[in-house]
């Protein structure tokens, strides 16, 4: 549908606005995805290339309209290695950022908010946390 095939970097063009140009880069490791109730796919993280073609832990957030077929970068970086900005616990922020991750469980509740657990930061970071994606606002919890 859209792509390349082997190590592309990512393009994530500019957050919130669709693009044909934009692409969140080639992955591998486990990364989080869910379909929102508009019937876009979301992805969030795990090991991938960035926009400047290096490898490592993600912590982008993009929307694939499948209608339009392009993607459009929502939140988080667009490069690896972001660090976790946790804010004031239960409070969606602009400030609030998971962090680069890979290898983490994750959820949609019955209100369509997305929600990952834990994660792995190579080389000695496992998480515990719990994040709550809200798309009404599109803000971490």
């Amino acid at each position: 549908m859209k792509g390349d095939t082997i190590n592309r970097s990512g393009v994530h063009g500019t957050q919130g606005i669709p693009s044909p140009l934009n692409t969140p880069g080639a992955r591998w490791e486990t990364c989080s995805a869910w379909t929102d109730s508009s019937n876009n796919l979301w992805l969030f993280g795990g090991y991938g290339e960035d926009d400047n073609g290096y490898g490592g832990n993600l912590n982008d957030l993009c929307k694939y309209d499948i209608g339009t077929n392009e993607w459009t970068w929502m939140k988080g970086s667009a490069f690896i290695d972001a660090q976790i900005s946790y804010g004031i616990e239960g409070v969606p922020d602009t400030v609030n950022d998971p962090g680069a991750r890979r290898s983490y469980t994750k959820w949609k509740d019955t209100q369509g908010s997305f929600w990952l657990m834990g994660g792995f930061y190579y080389p000695s970071l496992i998480f515990s946390d719990v994040w709550k994606f809200d798309l009404t606002v599109n803000e971490w919890y």
